[in-house]
C-alpha cells in the first residue's frame, strides 16, 4: 500500500515506476512487448479501512494459493506484524501497531476477510471511490441528492466532472 505526500503524487508515481521497469526488464532480459497487465487501482481510504484494506493485500498470496498463510510470503511484512519476524525499517510498524497488536493482525489474518469486506474493496478500487466516512468525498468527489434518499456521485477532475455511481445512503456510505 502506497500513501501521497502530495495531491496526485501517487498516480504519478505509479506513471513512471511501470515504463521504469519495464524499461529495465526487457532491457535486462532482452525483450519487448507489454510487461503490465492493467493499470494499478486505488482509492482513498478512512483510519478504519485502512487496516482492512492492508489485511486485504496481505491476505492476497494466500487467496492466489501461493502459501498457506499470509504471513509465509517472502514478499510481504505479514510476518512483521504478528510477531514472527522483525520487520523491514521502512514501513512505520510502530504506528500501525498503535492500531493493532501482533495478537490482532493474527487473527484479522488467520480468519481472512469475509465477502462483504471483499467486495467493498474490490468496488471501492475499481470505480475510485473513497472507502470510508463522507469526510473523504469532500476533496475529490460530490455528492447530489436527487431525491431524499438517492444520490449520485462524482469525481472532480481539474475542471470535469465525472458520474461515478449512484444509489441510498445505506448503498453507498
Amino acid at each position: 500500500m502506497v500513501t501521497g505526500q502530495v495531491e496526485q503524487g501517487v498516480s504519478r508515481f505509479m506513471q513512471h515506476v511501470p515504463g521504469q521497469y519495464a524499461q529495465y526488464f526487457h532491457g535486462r532480459l532482452n525483450r519487448r512487448g507489454r510487461l503490465w497487465q492493467i493499470r494499478f487501482y486505488s482509492c482513498m481510504l478512512d483510519r478504519r479501512h485502512f487496516l482492512t484494506a492492508l489485511g486485504y493485500v496481505y491476505l492476497n498470496p494466500q487467496r492466489a494459493r501461493l502459501v498457506e498463510t499470509a504471513a509465509e510470503y517472502r514478499w510481504s511484512s505479514a510476518a512483521a506484524h504478528v510477531g514472527l519476524t522483525e520487520g523491514p525499517a521502512w514501513p512505520d510498524l510502530a504506528a500501525l501497531h498503535g492500531r493493532a497488536t501482533a495478537s490482532d493482525w493474527a487473527a484479522r489474518l488467520g480468519q481472512g476477510m469475509e465477502r462483504g469486506e471483499l467486495a467493498a474493496i474490490r468496488r471501492a478500487t475499481q470505480t475510485e471511490c473513497p472507502l470510508g466516512r463522507r469526510v473523504l468525498w469532500s476533496r475529490h468527489f460530490r455528492d447530489c441528492h436527487i431525491e431524499p434518499d438517492w444520490l449520485l456521485i462524482c469525481k472532480i477532475d481539474g475542471e470535469d466532472l465525472h458520474l461515478v455511481r449512484t444509489g441510498t445512503h445505506s448503498d453507498l456510505f
